[in-house]
């Protein structure tokens, strides 16, 4: 008996949760098949991004990045801008494994701008310093800086070393 895309879904997730990332990229894999397969654009792009977590989190980059490539289109598409942004993160985040720092840096920058005004400022927080990280190896300090600074300005400071930043 074939399972359900939102039981292999769940299981995709369980298993990321216990660090099977191959497992898991699997499972979404499969997920994302049986979504298409039900004319389930959303759910299916869903899981392409999932995967592209699992295959980052298994050292595949590449085929992270190919996971993930175009479902910000989608949701573009839906007028889903936080789903859009974790995509094009998604994407940053293979691009930066992969070296591919300036790209990286320009989706992290198209995230960043998509979140800016859905408030999700944890999320925008953490992108703003993945670019700051970026700029920084980059030999672009102040760059670095006003990315940091930005990152900071919207949450409140967590550790000490956050607060001296701040």
């Amino acid at each position: 008996m074939e399972k359900e895309p939102h039981q292999l879904a769940e299981e995709g997730k369980h298993a990321f949760a216990a660090g099977r990332y191959a497992e898991a990229a699997r499972l979404f894999t499969e997920a994302s098949q049986g979504y298409t397969l039900a004319g389930d654009r959303l759910h299916a792009a869903e899981m392409d991004n999932n995967r592209s977590v699992a295959l980052l989190q298994d050292r595949h980059p590449d085929q992270a990045l190919e996971a993930a490539a175009g479902t910000d289109k989608l949701f573009e598409s839906l007028a889903d801008p936080k789903r859009q942004a974790m995509a094009l993160g998604n994407q940053a985040a293979a691009l930066e494994e992969l070296g591919r720092q300036a790209e990286a840096i320009a989706f992290y920058q198209q995230a960043s701008a998509l979140l800016q005004p859905t408030g999700e400022t944890e999320m925008r927080s953490i992108i703003l310093k993945r670019i700051s990280s970026l700029k920084m190896r980059s030999g672009k300090a102040l760059e670095s800086l006003a990315a940091m600074d930005s990152a900071l300005s919207i949450e409140k400071p967590a550790s000490p070393k956050e607060k001296l930043l701040k």
